[in-house]
């Protein structure tokens, strides 16, 4: 007996199927390796020193500068490694603040409110236990988020949305 020609058509297409599937797999395959190579570098370029050695400095030091403009000062330019703080980040949602207590080490961090809200403007606040309002800001609709450095004592804050009396975050430094 012959094979008839959906037998055919159907060998045809999981043939297809099959090199269709493959080609995905080596396209994934290679897609997760440019984003490992990606962060790989990434990572080599977010280590490297930031300050030159030595034998670099000597090096730029033989190098003659450009001319300055007349009148102008030269200041002598250091580069310094920036600053690492700890961060908190508290997303703003109808339902309030999430997470709606924080529990950290007293010292200095960033404070980073996002705001999921939908709402045209936001007005936000910081204040220590005792009522004293450390810190307030109207936030638009078109940049939802506030970002502020704080170097806070030990003790209790609220961050609240002053227009919704429920929406609280509670902010303990030990």
């Amino acid at each position: 007996m012959g094979t008839n020609s959906t037998d055919k058509d159907r060998g045809n297409l999981d043939a297809t199927n099959n090199r269709a599937r493959h080609l995905i797999a080596i396209l994934a395959i290679g897609i997760l390796g440019a984003c490992i190579a990606a962060s790989m570098s990434a990572r080599a370029n977010r280590d490297a020193p930031l300050i030159h050695t030595d034998q670099e400095a000597t090096r730029d030091a033989d190098m003659p500068l450009p001319p300055a403009p007349s009148g102008a000062v030269i200041a002598e330019q250091v580069r310094q490694p920036p600053e690492t703080l700890p961060g908190l980040v508290v997303m703003l949602t109808r339902r309030g603040f999430e997470p709606s207590k924080i529990v950290r080490p007293a010292g200095k961090f960033a404070l980073a409110v996002v705001s999921r809200t939908g709402l045209d403007s936001l007005s936000f606040s910081l204040a220590a236990a005792n009522g004293a309002q450390l810190r307030a800001k109207q936030v638009p609709r078109e940049s939802p988020h506030w970002v502020d450095v704080y170097d806070l004592a030990p003790g209790r804050y609220t961050v609240r949305e002053t227009s919704h009396a429920d929406w609280v975050c509670e902010i303990i430094l030990e």
